[in-house]
């Protein structure tokens, strides 16, 4: 059994990708959350998770890096394969950004991806961000709104693919 930390979540999402590329029927088993997902994967009642919320547990030695869903290796878990690697055709990939309402101007838009692209080179900033697992990237609000349209885009073919309705 694999984890969900409820339906449409990331990790149901995963969990769906990985059965399809491994072409093998998992049942998920959904949460409210992923607290207390993940204390039934360290307590052994669940086979494994998708979380993106385990690194103090990794290094706590209650679990273990299986793979990374990501096109290369990640460097919080240097030692992890990616799916990739493993031979499943399945990548996803967390982000965080900043949005605004649609009609926002697009000098508010400048001076927030200015202010938050100056703030991504803080080193206090990179600290913080690094040590809770996130690659900094930065960039433009365009760059962003094309990811976000193919993430979009992917999310909403894998809840096509396993009859989801995603909005």
């Amino acid at each position: 059994m694999r984890t969900s930390a409820g339906p449409g979540n990331t990790s149901h999402l995963i969990g769906l990708m990985l059965a399809q590329a491994s072409k093998t029927p998992m049942q998920a088993v959904h949460y409210r959350g992923e607290a207390p997902m993940i204390q039934d994967l360290i307590s052994g009642h669940v086979d494994f998770a998708a979380s993106n919320i385990i690194r103090s547990h990794v290094e706590a030695g209650t679990l273990r890096v299986l793979a990374t869903t990501g096109d290369k290796r990640w460097y919080a878990f240097p030692d992890a394969p990616t799916l990739k690697e493993l031979g499943y055709t399945a990548e996803y990939y967390a982000w965080s950004g900043f949005v605004a309402p649609a009609g926002t101007s697009q000098a508010v838009v400048d001076r927030i991806n200015t202010s938050a692209n100056v703030a991504l080179t803080e080193p206090d900033v990179i600290k913080a961000l690094t040590a809770n697992g996130f690659e900094i990237v930065g960039g433009k609000p365009e760059i962003f709104a094309k990811a976000m349209t193919a993430y979009i885009r992917d999310v909403s073919e894998i809840g096509r693919k396993n009859n989801l309705e995603i909005d």
